[in-house]
């Protein structure tokens, strides 16, 4: 599965891929800031509902994301974490950065 981009109102949604790796992170990245520009986006989801795996990359998208969108007075929601994943925001510290914004489970 490749990345899905659906804009509703002024929230982009990123519906990742199967697998997070520093390729796929880099296309997410320029991907996201383009809709950010050009449709006035405020808020940004995340849904992880279809990725298995994420390396430390993914981190660096919801970080870089979360200071764009943080600065347009937004917020930033990450769902549909599996436990791996949860797990790698937790021990990187973005769980707690974020801990008002995100929706763990299924």
């Amino acid at each position: 599965m490749t990345t899905q981009y659906e804009i509703k109102g002024d929230t982009l949604i990123i519906y990742a891929p199967h697998e997070i790796d520093h390729h796929s992170a880099s296309v997410i990245i320029e991907y996201s800031d383009i809709y950010i520009a050009k449709n006035n986006i405020k808020n940004m989801t995340i849904d992880f509902e279809n990725t298995a795996f994420m390396d430390s990359s993914g981190i660096g998208i919801v970080i870089g994301r979360y200071k764009i969108i943080k600065r347009f007075g937004g917020r930033l929601t990450l769902k549909n974490m599996n436990k791996n994943i949860e797990r790698m925001f937790e021990i990187s510290g973005v769980k707690k950065l974020l801990e008002d914004s995100c929706e763990y489970g299924r």
